[in-house]
């Protein structure tokens, strides 16, 4: 099964990309990277949770934010390489950046690839994405 195949298939079990760090700096450094393809509405409670005052969120404030044993979550339309994409959730803990999505046919080729890179940028900044998913960005064409 390739990514597309399992993103579109709305009888899937499988409905996110799940990620662990071992440094809490690379997961803010990792949000921080991944917030910028989602519009700011969302990102507005996200800033009020973590008391700031400014959408782009600092990795001393969200290291602050989840040392306090918090966790982040909100869900929007992100935009990546000028593709929009059907909602997708992120979900933040201490350890944690994991991206949710509902399987179905809205799901193109195309927008499979943006959540591919989404999974990828996670990956760059030191993430351990876990299966299937660790397989499938690693063969996944963008």
């Amino acid at each position: 099964m390739d990514a597309v195949e399992l993103v579109q298939d709305d009888t899937s079990v499988i409905t996110e990309v799940r990620t662990s760090f071992s440094k809490p700096l690379a997961l803010a450094a990792a949000f921080r990277s991944i917030v910028r393809h989602f519009p700011p509405a969302p990102l507005r409670r996200v800033v009020r949770q973590m008391r700031r005052g400014s959408l782009e969120p600092t990795a001393a404030a969200l290291e602050s934010v989840l040392c306090s044993a918090a966790y982040i979550h909100f869900s929007a339309d992100p935009v990546v390489a000028g593709v929009r994409l059907p909602a997708v959730w992120v979900y933040v803990d201490s350890v944690r950046l994991d991206l949710g999505y509902t399987p179905g046919p809205e799901w193109s080729p195309t927008r499979v690839a943006g959540l591919v890179r989404l999974a990828r940028e996670l990956r760059q900044f030191g993430a351990v994405v876990e299966e299937p998913w660790a397989q499938l960005i690693g063969t996944a064409r963008c």
